[in-house]
Formats: C-alpha cells, sequence, structure tokens
C-alpha cells in the first residue's frame, strides 16, 4: 500500500472553556491530527506533531496526551476516562514517535526501561552549518532560566550524550550552508539535542531558543511553531511480551533536505 502521510504541523489550539465543548473540540482534533503508528492491548504509539505539546502545561493548550486518551475512548468504547500513560516526552516544537502505556504494568515496565538506557532513540535533524562525518557528543547541561545550557561543573548537572552521522550538505538560496543529520540519543536530558549541537556551532534549524536564525512556515493558518527536529525511531522491549521488541518508525520523508517545508524562506 502507499506510505502514511508525514506528521502534521499545527497552530497553537486553545482549549475551550466548557467541559462539553473540550471534550468535543478533543474528540474531533484527535480524528483529525493523530497518526496512529502502533496499538496493542498495553501500548500506543502514535506521531506527535510539530506545535502540540506532548502534555498538559502552562499554555492550557490541546495536548498529545489528552488526544490520545479520547482515540483510546473512542476506537475500544472505553466508558468513562481511559488510562493512558505518559512514559516520555517530546519538546513542543519537535515532532515523530511518542509513547503511551495502556495499562499501569506497562507504564511501570516502559518507564524503567528508559531509565535503564534500554531504548534506541533515533532523531533525524536539519542543522545549520557544514557538519562533517560521524561523532559522539558528550557534555554537562544544567537547567538555566527557560533553557538548558552547557557546564563545566559536575555539581547540580546531568551528563548528556549522543552519537550523530552526517547524512548530506545542502546550501540554501540565500548560500546558508545546511545539514541533514541522523543523531541516536544515547541519554535523554530536556533539549538535549537542541543545545548539544548549538553549543558547537550547528543549532537546529528553526530553534530560536538556542540560535536559530528563523522559524517561518507558510502552513495552512500562518506560522507556526516549529523546528527541523524528528524523532524517528524508537526501540525497545515490550512491556508485557517476553522476548519481543517494539521497533516503531515515524514518516520523516518531508525532513531531507529536499523539502520545501523546511527550507522555505
Amino acid at each position: 500500500g502507499s506510505p502514511p502521510p508525514p506528521p502534521r504541523v499545527v497552530r497553537r489550539m486553545l482549549l475551550p472553556h466548557t467541559a462539553s465543548r473540550c471534550r468535543a473540540r478533543t474528540a474531533l482534533l484527535s480524528r483529525r491530527l493523530l497518526h496512529v503508528l502502533y496499538a496493542d492491548n498495553h501500548v500506543l504509539s502514535v506521531c506527535k506533531p510539530s506545535g502540540i505539546p506532548s502534555c498538559p502545561d502552562q499554555s492550557n493548550d490541546l495536548d498529545l496526551l489528552a488526544m490520545s486518551r479520547t482515540y483510546i475512548q473512542k476506537q475500544y468504547e472505553k466508558p468513562g476516562k481511559a488510562f493512558i500513560g505518559l512514559v516520555h516526552r517530546l519538546d513542543r516544537p519537535t515532532s515523530g514517535v511518542m509513547l503511551f502505556a495502556r495499562t499501569s504494568k506497562a507504564a511501570a515496565r516502559m518507564a524503567e526501561s528508559f531509565r535503564s538506557r534500554e531504548v534506541r532513540k533515533e532523531y533525524l535533524a536539519v542543522v545549520r552549518g557544514k557538519l562533517k562525518g560521524s561523532g559522539t557528543f558528550i557534555n554537562h547541561i544544567s537547567r538555566g532560566t527557560g533553557k538548558m545550557h552547557i557546564t563545566d561543573l559536575e555539581e547540580g548537572s546531568s551528563v548528556a550524550e549522543l552519537k550523530y552521522h552526517s547524512l548530506q550538505h545542502f546550501r540554501r538560496v540565500d548560500g546558508v550552508w545546511m545539514s541533514a543529520v541522523k543523531i541516536e540519543l544515547v541519554t535523554g536530558r530536556r533539549h538535549q539535542i537542541r543545545v548539544q549541537f548549538a553549543s558547537r556551532g550547528f543549532p537546529i534549524y528553526g530553534d530560536l531558543k538556542y540560535g536559530g536564525k528563523k522559524n517561518h512556515w507558510n502552513a495552512a493558518g500562518g506560522v507556526v511553531n516549529q523546528i527541523a527536529l524528528h524523532s524517528r525511531r524508537i526501540r525497545l522491549p515490550h512491556p508485557v511480551r517476553q522476548r519481543g521488541f517494539l521497533d516503531i518508525s515515524a514518516p520523516g520523508a518531508h525532513h531531507t533536505a529536499a523539502s520545501n517545508v523546511w527550507l522555505e524562506g
């Protein structure tokens, strides 16, 4: 059959004020935006669109956790509030594979897999600059005001490690060199990929927080909150099935060098 559609990019969406309108809007947007990658009795995996929070935050915008819960309720005719467990997060402007647990047992076991680094996480990114070859980034990072920072101090910081492989280089019409990069996360720190590449002079395209120059996408509805970072693949032990593995990929064709979405403007 034909390949699945790429992740969608959405604008900021405020939750309605009334409970009934909130439920109706969540159900509508869940049907329109939720791209289910995998589902069984224990696990749900979806492709997170850029611009939607992984879980409730201070913005009070519609989040992927609520959309996934609504999907479970409708798809499996679950009465009341269906269980859906958050076991990891993606930054709001990042797209790609996300996992949710459908039972408390699966939630506990999947969370332990993340803590013990049994999870393989692969990302695709476009960065500014001509990044060559392959390598490993290892840093201590610490939380600052609104963002993460590279630090030489071990106290109060966390070790962040990733591996990268440069896929190709290309020059935009304005002469700026860009690089498409495959990334494997060894650790999973907050904003890790974004701060580690930016600290070396290769900020993620569109990432204004960490040195990107622009964040202008002419998607339906206007400017959206998106960066050129996509969670391409996750592989981990199945939380219930013995000797079984989950190996889930999200479409990322629009995250290639030739993409007019990422490279316009």
